[in-house]
């Protein structure tokens, strides 16, 4: 039975094979695209509550659920590529011709993906605390100041099918059914409280739920996803990349923007006094700068 607390998207894109993804379309209707990629175990709304940010950005906000999370239909076989491929059916029902990304954490693999895989429908890229990529476990590095999950995850990938991988580690990551308290408890170990910003607490809570409002697969491609190198999809981004992350971020930390930095050509900005919580605090700046112009 549907979670009754968890609000409808504003349309269903049904793509070419009769597949629908769930998307929330909010901002400024003449406004920038800029395609929302969320975080995981999270959904579209895994944003800050406040669409109208998004409008006073000049922003046209496209936040989506991937594929079996929150009203996406599954598909069992999704990949970073393919959702990148969604991303573009979506562009195309909508008659966008570019658009901007922005991502949250997990987001950044497919943010990365849409960039590298459809260069020509990207215009610019906006990194909030992003995980890495598969490729990065390969330097050490990375995990410094990583907690422990990270460290057995980055172990746990090595010599496993990525399908294999997200089988096994979905019902570790969240249940597949899941109550206010728990969604609660969970955002609250990976992010700093946000009462201060109305409403943010309780969207993020009802982020959590959503994500699995369809079932475990779409959290089970979500890992998947995490063990899955981009490879040469990295060399294939030409719009401008910029990356943010919180100093006291423990859950992507900042060595993992570091690296991205590193492989992309561009040095991560460091946000002072900051953790995994960036992207809200940092909403309204990092809209504008998806809309920047070059």
């Amino acid at each position: 039975m549907a979670d009754p607390a968890i609000p409808l998207p504003d349309r269903l894109v049904e793509l070419a094979g009769g597949r629908r993804v769930a998307l929330d379309d909010r901002g400024d209707p003449g406004g920038t695209p800029v395609l929302y990629c969320h975080g995981s175990p999270d959904s579209r709304l895994a944003r800050h509550p406040d669409d109208a940010i998004a409008a006073a950005a000049g922003v046209r906000l496209l936040a989506a659920d991937r594929p079996g999370i929150g009203h996406s239909d599954i598909d069992p076989a999704a990949t970073p590529s393919s959702v990148a491929d969604d991303l573009v059916a979506v562009l195309d029902h909508l008659g966008i011709e570019q658009a901007a990304v922005l991502s949250w954490s997990t987001g950044a693999i497919h943010a990365l993906a849409f960039a590298g895989a459809h260069p020509d429908r990207c215009r610019r890229v906006v990194l909030a605390a992003p995980l890495v990529p598969a490729d990065a476990y390969d330097d050490p590095a990375v995990l410094d100041g990583s907690d422990d999950a990270r460290r057995l995850f980055a172990d746990a990938h090595r010599g496993m099918d990525p399908d294999e991988v997200g089988a096994e580690l979905a019902p570790w990551l969240v249940p597949a059914e899941i109550d206010d308290a728990t969604a609660r408890e969970m955002m609250a170990a990976s992010i700093a409280a946000l009462a201060d910003i109305p409403g943010a607490d309780d969207q993020l809570a009802l982020a959590v739920r959503a994500c699995v409002a369809a079932g475990i697969t779409g959290v089970e491609r979500d890992i998947a996803a995490q063990a899955t190198p981009l490879g040469v999809l990295l060399d294939r981004i030409t719009a401008p990349v910029t990356v943010h992350v919180g100093t006291l971020d423990a859950v992507t930390p900042p060595a993992m923007s570091a690296w991205i930095g590193r492989r992309l050509g561009v040095e991560a900005d460091r946000h002072d006094g900051v953790g995994h919580e960036l992207a809200i605090r940092r909403w309204s700046d990092l809209l504008g700068e998806a809309a920047l112009e070059g």
